[in-house]
């Protein structure tokens, strides 16, 4: 997860760049940030245990976008979840729990518009769906 109020804290020393200015670098990415963004585009299938890998193209199209603007992407994962961070994981998956619970319930009286949202926020980004993006990443020699 990100840290809150970072953006903000940083912005009396940050300036906006157009990234092809950095052509020839490496850009350090975080995975998990491309793979929840990607999931919003299949949220029901993830909520639903149905096979997609409509997250994995997701990341994979923007490494091609960075790769063509001349930079090289270092996609970072995150490591094994922290003991001091488990009482926040429980909390969050309580709350991924009952968006899908609400979600089910508004899909089941057709209002699939409403129910949309709560379905991207049940989504958990998992392992597996980490491993799918490392082997798509392998494939294209993406460090």
């Amino acid at each position: 997860m990100s840290i809150p109020g970072l953006l903000s804290a940083l912005k009396s020393i940050s300036t906006r760049r157009y990234l092809s200015e950095f052509a020839g670098q490496t850009l350090g990415v975080d995975a998990y940030d491309w793979l929840h963004r990607g999931s919003i585009r299949c949220a029901f299938q993830l909520a639903a245990g149905k096979e997609t890998t409509k997250y994995v193209k997701y990341a994979m199209h923007r490494v091609r976008l960075l790769r063509g603007l001349g930079l090289e992407p270092y996609v970072v994962f995150d490591g094994r979840p922290l003991l001091a961070k488990q009482r926040a994981e429980g909390d969050r998956q309580a709350r991924r729990a009952k968006h899908l619970a609400l979600a089910n319930s508004l899909a089941a009286q057709g209002k699939l518009n409403q129910a949309a949202g709560h379905y991207i926020n049940s989504v958990d980004v998992s392992p597996q769906m980490a491993k799918q993006l490392i082997k798509a990443l392998k494939a294209e020699d993406v460090p």
